[in-house]
């Protein structure tokens, strides 16, 4: 894919996005998702809402840094005890009228394995998370809210 392609899809990003997430085997997340410039090739990510899992209510947020690379957008922990820890790397393809990136990130014996799909006004992301003592799923879709 072409560097102006990767940036197009990076600068798609930008603004605020509705989140819906579902966990397997059990949970719901609702919230927003904001992506915010905060440099030419970097965007900080923010996702805030309420979730259900097992019953229990609470509130949540993420935070993430997404940078913008001549091939892929990488993204990082947004963690000051782990500064440019790498969580993601995209490197994106064409598939179905849509643009997909698969990465998997290992942490100690687990496995995070990502898929994100980005369409118009839409990103769906999947995570498939195994290990000794995980086993789940979580399915994420974010709507572009209106301008």
């Amino acid at each position: 894919m072409t560097r102006e392609r990767i940036r197009e899809i990076f600068n798609s990003l930008i603004g605020t996005w509705q989140l819906e997430r579902t966990a397997t085997p059990e949970g719901t997340f609702k919230g927003k998702s904001i992506f915010t410039p905060v440099g030419e090739n970097r965007l900080s990510y923010r996702e805030e809402g309420e979730s259900w899992v097992a019953g229990q209510h609470a509130r949540f947020y993420r935070e993430y840094v997404y940078e913008l690379h001549d091939d892929k957008i990488v993204i990082y922990y947004n963690d000051p005890h782990r500064p440019k820890d790498i969580l993601h790397e995209l490197a994106f393809r064409e598939d179905d009228g849509s643009l997909r990136a698969e990465h998997c990130h290992v942490c100690a014996q687990d496995c995070y394995d990502i898929e994100f799909r980005v369409g118009q006004d839409r990103l769906d992301v999947n995570y498939r998370v195994k290990g000794p003592k995980k086993d789940y799923t979580l399915h994420s879709v974010l709507t572009r809210e209106p301008q």
